[in-house]
């Protein structure tokens, strides 16, 4: 049996501090238009941003549940669950037998209460069907968002809007939702953040781990060379 490997990716395959930035700052914008009425609800927006805000793999963020589950408890094993703490402040990842809690930012908290308001799903935070799609399919009520949602080709011919908003925001690569992640931890080592609290953060197990997710270039340590 041939074995599938994970794909390395390389510097070239992660968003650089620019495109990193470009892609927070529009996001701001658009989640400070949404709270005050000025922009539509976006799946694609919202997913994203909670990933630079907390440093989610994408497939966490697709779990994630408005309240913990009957079948949600316990950790080391391989039922993986994400929810939100009863208050808003924090969430609770279960994840590759890693259980971490991950506090929310208030701006997130905000966006987290509307899109509820707004979209009514029922269980999952970003569900397949809700409120605001014009989409009836039933089947899709209470289903988290599935697989193929976020990919950079999604096989039908239509262009996936992850990479509508990178062409949004004026960035060319095709960038997949876990290179997101890597920016977000190559954001975090920019800012001097210990590993140790990082991977803590994102759920690594070891810190090396950590190490390889850090695509740092030569812009990136001016400050550090320059001050010489």
């Amino acid at each position: 049996l041939t074995i599938p490997k994970p794909k390395k990716r390389g510097r070239d395959d992660i968003p650089d501090k620019d495109e990193y930035d470009r892609v927070k700052i529009y996001l701001d914008n658009w989640v400070g238009n949404y709270l005050s009425d000025e922009s539509e609800f976006s799946l694609i927006n919202t997913l994203i941003y909670i990933q630079t805000k907390t440093g989610m793999r994408g497939g966490e963020v697709k779990l994630m549940k408005w309240e913990r589950g009957e079948k949600d408890k316990g950790e080391n094993h391989s039922y993986s669950y994400v929810y939100l703490s009863k208050d808003f402040k924090k969430i609770i990842i279960h994840f590759k037998r890693r259980l971490r809690e991950v506090p929310i930012h208030p701006k997130l908290v905000e966006l987290l209460k509307k899109v509820k308001k707004d979209t009514k799903s029922k269980i999952y935070v970003l569900e397949g069907h809700n409120n605001t799609t014009k989409s009836k399919i039933k089947k899709y009520v209470g289903k988290h968002l599935d697989d193929s949602y976020g990919r950079v080709r999604n096989g039908k011919g239509r262009i996936p809007p992850i990479v509508k908003l990178w062409r949004k925001v004026g960035i060319k690569s095709n960038y997949s939702l876990h290179t997101i992640r890597h920016g977000f931890i190559s954001e975090l080592v920019r800012l001097g953040h210990q590993f140790k609290k990082i991977g803590d953060i994102v759920g690594h197990k070891h810190q090396t781990m950590t190490e390889i997710y850090t695509h740092l270039r030569s812009e990136d340590m001016e400050d550090i060379l320059f001050s010489i």
